[in-house]
């Protein structure tokens, strides 16, 4: 989530020159984000933020949700169109990705995943 705020703040300090072009991708027709799309996006940022509450209370329904929610934001990665980020943007998505690597690793292959089981806090 942070990395989708920091993307509209960066968008600020792009060159006026490449903001420009990438304003008037954004306007063309074909370029359009579909109605569909903004709300599998909505939908699927929503249930991300369900999905770590429940890590965070150790849940055993978000451990079960957690890998289908990754699969769910590759399959969407799909339908994103061309974008440009400032290269502090593009390393804290990167940094975001690592760091959903490491929560998987710790939900399933930790000491961690047996407060899963227990159903703890």
């Amino acid at each position: 989530m942070a990395a989708v705020a920091a993307h509209f703040i960066a968008l600020r300090g792009l060159p006026a020159e490449l903001r420009g072009w990438l304003e008037a991708y954004k306007a063309e027709p074909q370029n359009k984000v579909s109605t569909l799309n903004l709300v599998l996006d909505v939908l699927y940022l929503a249930s991300c933020l369900v999905i770590s509450v429940g890590l965070y209370r150790f849940r055993w329904w978000a451990k079960s949700l957690l890998i289908p929610s990754i699969a769910a934001g590759l399959l969407l990665s799909g339908t994103a169109r061309i974008d440009v980020d400032v290269q502090w943007v593009a390393s804290l998505k990167y940094l975001s990705s690592m760091l959903s690597g490491v929560i998987l690793a710790l939900v399933y292959w930790s000491p961690l995943s047996d407060m899963f089981r227990k159903g703890a806090v």
